[in-house]
């Protein structure tokens, strides 16, 4: 095992162990979103979390996990390959298989070993928000976070907007917010997706 395949085991390792809800018998459900930066990714997948039980991955913090060491030890580490890991691990060593992915699918879905097309090929059922916001909202909030990468993601946001509006064109949402006040109305119809879900997939 060279150093990359090494750190790239101990990321996954660590990270799957900081996965809340990990214990709790939860049906196969893969939650992904059309979302570009600042729509509200991570409230939303806050609230389902702790309505519903399910377990979740957030890029962000597997990111922030690889930027860690003062090696360099994990150049070399692909940020998608450590997060397709964990959710393996989830799914095959855990009772809770519902899993909320806080990242946007917009800009990878189409590839292979995308996670959209692993849920379709694992029959993974699936859930997709669409997060349809003004993009001076999406610019305000991101100027409000205050992070030190706030002027690198405001360059990407129309990049963003772009791949999100193609990938609708391929993925149908199970539901679209176009307002914070839409958060009841989503976790109603995430509720009848999860009733609906067969007992053989659960």
């Amino acid at each position: 095992m060279n150093p990359a395949q090494s750190t790239h085991r101990s990321l996954v390792d660590a990270y799957f162990a900081t996965r809340p809800n990990l214990a709790t018998p939860k049906p196969s459900l893969a939650v992904f979103f059309l979302a570009s930066s600042g729509s509200g990714k991570t409230t939303i997948r806050k609230a389902i979390v702790d309505q519903f039980g399910a377990t979740y991955t957030c890029n962000d913090e597997v990111r922030k996990l690889m930027d860690h060491p003062k090696d360099n030890s994990a150049a070399g580490v692909e940020l998608k390959s450590v997060v397709a890991d964990v959710w393996r691990k989830i799914m095959t060593e855990t009772p809770n298989h519902f899993v909320v992915f806080d990242n946007d699918i917009s800009h990878y879905y189409m590839h292979a070993d995308s996670y959209w097309k692993v849920a379709e090929r694992e029959n993974v059922p699936v859930f997709v928000i669409e997060i349809d916001l003004p993009r001076q909202t999406l610019e305000t909030r991101i100027k409000q976070r205050g992070r030190h990468d706030t002027d690198i993601v405001l360059g990407l946001l129309d990049n963003q907007v772009a791949k999100r509006a193609v990938a609708r064109q391929d993925i149908a949402a199970d539901f679209k917010v176009t307002t914070d006040n839409d958060l009841p109305q989503l976790l109603e119809a995430l509720r009848q997706k999860i009733e609906a879900i067969p007992v053989a997939v659960r």
